[in-house]
This record gives structure tokens, sequence and C-alpha cells, in this order.
């Protein structure tokens, strides 16, 4: 429990990951599980950090991560894209390729910018590929001012004013579906009823 709270806790460097497996000594999952675990820790960027803790022995942090069967893989994300760190219990396949993709995407920008259908078509491929299996994914079209019928400073506070809602909450969810954000005219290309707003 102390070292929980000297390593993982009080650790705030930004673009930080903790993965962090909570097993028993007697749960034959677990005995599978960690030697994937092991794998991915290995094969990981410096970035991601790896913790195994007997929640047997440790039933405070055990406690804390609300840890409930075995085994649970609990992240702790600390990103310079939230003000605060985001944590989770992984509930995807524990496969290396599973975890693997789930690093992948957990390292990954909170949201990413499509400027072309191409742009487009990739986002909807990597939605297939996501570790949660939502296929979820929101796209911000923000017209530029030029595009806009009438630009005028109440539609570019308006715009303004979306984007950093859309954003902050990218920034706080973007692990369990895609976030992406368009200045690119798909009214015109997918004939779309064109509109002044977001």
């Amino acid at each position: 429990d102390d070292s929980y709270s000297k390593l993982v806790i009080t650790d705030d460097r930004d673009n930080l990951v903790w993965l962090i497996m909570f097993y028993a000594p007697w749960c034959h999952h677990c005995h599978k599980v960690r030697p994937i675990f092991e794998q991915l820790a290995v094969a990981s960027p410096a970035q991601v950090k790896f913790g195994v803790i007997d929640a047997t022995l440790n039933k405070i942090s055990a406690a804390e991560n609300q840890v409930t069967r075995f085994p649970t893989i609990r992240y702790i994300l600390k990103s310079s894209y939230s003000s605060q760190s985001l944590n989770g219990s992984y509930s995807g396949p524990r496969t290396l390729a599973a975890l693997q993709t789930f690093v992948a995407n957990i390292l990954s920008p909170p949201f990413s910018k499509v400027s072309n259908l191409e742009d487009l078509s990739l986002l909807f491929n990597r939605s297939t590929l996501s570790h949660t299996g939502n296929d979820v994914i929101f796209l911000l079209n923000v017209p530029s001012p030029n595009s806009l019928a009438s630009p005028s400073e109440d539609n570019r506070v308006a715009l303004e004013q979306t984007t950093r809602a859309f954003k902050s909450v990218a920034s706080r969810h973007y692990f369990h579906a895609l976030f992406s954000i368009s200045d690119f005219n798909f009214d015109q290309q997918l004939s779309i009823g064109a509109t002044n707003n977001p």
C-alpha cells in the first residue's frame, strides 16, 4: 500500500500512464494474464509504467481502486491534455494485441484533425480497431469563418466556445471514443444540408 501511494499517486509527471494489475495468488486467470502483462511492460514505451499488486496483502490500494474481481487491470493517466488524472479499469480482452492497442490509444492525442474524405475514412478505420469495441466517433465540424454565410462576432465566439467545450470533453474521454475536429466542407462532399453552426 505504501509503495502504491509513493510511486503512483504522488508522481505528477505529465503524459505518464500507470497500468496496474491487481491479482490474488489463488487466482488461475491471474496466472494466465501475468505473463502477457509482463510482455506488454517490456514492449511499451518508457512513459508507461507497470505495477503488479497482490490485492490480498494490499487491501487499502485494492479498495481505493474498486477491485472486486481478479485480475483487475487499472490505468491511471496523468496527461497534459487534462488538469486531473484519469483512471479506470481496463475491460477489454486480456491478450497482448488488445492491450497494446489500448496502450497506443491511451498515448494518442485526445482528438485528431480531419481535413478531407481520406482522413475521415482513416478515422472510421481506426474506430474498428478501437480497444473499447464501442466504435463511437464524435466529429465536430467547425466551418472556417470565411465559409460562413454571414460571419459575425457572435458566430466566431460560438465556434470558439463549442470547440473549447469539445476539446474539454475529449481530454477526459478520448480513450473511450474517438474525437475529431474538422473544418472540411462535408456539406458539399456528402450532400448534407449546409448549416452555419458547428
